[in-house]
């Protein structure tokens, strides 16, 4: 059985919550109403799960988050009756290690209330199986780019669970404005894709949600939305092309490396970060024999090393880096290809 711990300073949320568990076999371990009560029974306890309200008495729940995850090994998902996309609280909530941030499900009579509560539990016991594999840095080298006569260049980045924070700190981790366009796809729920691009613009770099046709530029970065793949057309634009869900994914991973391997007008760099599953794999297996850069985060630094994993499998990647040797990386792309383009057209 699962064995959880419930953190929220409501009384009655608290009892709601622990007969709707009880009932689908959750084994409910303990109730923390503060966050010092949350540590010290995570301490105690070694729950499996903690669901964690925001609002605790005079605490933060996303920082109470960040203060058992910087201690324990633990899965920690946001539980809250705000709207998950308000103040971006999703993204700082998953920046601070939180694997996800669920609604609190209504306990009403009405059928849409069952099916809320059941989506809801679902979605617990899904997350309840993530293998954590830990926060270690793992060091590598880089092997720079060979050079050839593409002169257009592009980033592309593939995440999911844990991703929004691993994104972030890999734009940090770039010069501003950076040469290069730079293409995301982060597993996101509709509704969700503006807080995340407005987010990932705090790092310094234009961060914009591809909804219609559009030319990739120097400087800026594009996000998928999250009720359409993106992909690249042979032109070289990035077209939004609507369903289905690939691998269950939409936007899926694979349908954009898989689209930028059939556009060789272009040098590509190709990374796939934490996630659950294996969307992306494939895809980064066909950008490599492409002659693209391939990449995956290290799998003991990813907070889900499914999607990492199973791209290594099929040797789909060059190399295994911790997300600051993954924005090195990019940065020695960048610099190399800079090169390479200036000679070419200043012999």
């Amino acid at each position: 059985m699962t064995r959880v711990l419930l953190v929220d300073d409501s009384a009655s949320a608290r009892l709601a919550l622990r007969r709707l568990l009880a009932e689908d076999g959750f084994d409910v371990v303990g109730e923390a109403s503060t966050g010092d009560e949350a540590l010290r029974l995570v301490a105690q306890l070694r729950p499996d799960l903690v669901t964690m309200d925001v609002f605790l008495a005079g605490q933060d729940g996303v920082e109470v988050t960040r203060g058992i995850l910087a201690k324990h090994r633990c899965r920690v998902v946001i539980v809250t009756g705000l709207d998950p996309s308000r103040a971006n609280l999703a993204f700082r909530a998953m920046a601070a290690g939180a694997l996800d941030v669920l609604c609190k499900p209504s306990f009403s009579n009405h059928e849409h209330s069952a099916r809320q509560r059941q989506r809801f539990v679902g979605a617990l016991k899904t997350l309840a199986t993530v293998d954590l594999v830990g926060r270690r840095t793992a060091q590598s080298g880089f092997i720079a780019p060979t050079a050839d006569h593409e002169l257009h260049r592009i980033v592309a980045l593939g995440a999911s669970t844990g991703g929004p924070a691993v994104l972030a700190q890999i734009l940090a981790g770039l010069p501003r404005p950076f040469p290069v366009p730079v293409l995301i796809v982060q597993h996101i729920d509709v509704g969700y894709d503006r807080g995340l691009a407005d987010w990932l613009s705090t790092t310094g770099h234009d961060c914009r949600v591809v909804e219609t046709t559009t030319e990739p530029e120097a400087g800026r970065v594009y996000l998928a939305s999250g009720s359409a793949h993106m992909t690249m057309a042979e032109s070289g634009r990035l077209v939004p092309v609507a369903g289905p869900p690939r691998r269950f994914q939409l936007p899926s991973v694979d349908v954009l490396f898989e689209s930028l391997a059939k556009a060789r007008a272009h040098r590509l760099f190709a990374a796939l970060l934490t996630g659950m599953g294996d969307d992306g794999a494939e895809g980064l297996l066909a950008l490599r024999q492409k002659g693209a850069e391939t990449v995956v985060q290290s799998p003991v630094s990813c907070v889900v090393s499914g999607m990492p994993d199973a791209a290594l499998r099929i040797s789909a990647a060059r190399q295994s880096l911790d997300p600051d040797a993954v924005a090195n990386a990019i940065r020695l792309f960048a610099e190399v290809t800079t090169h390479h383009t200036q000679a070419v057209n200043h012999p």
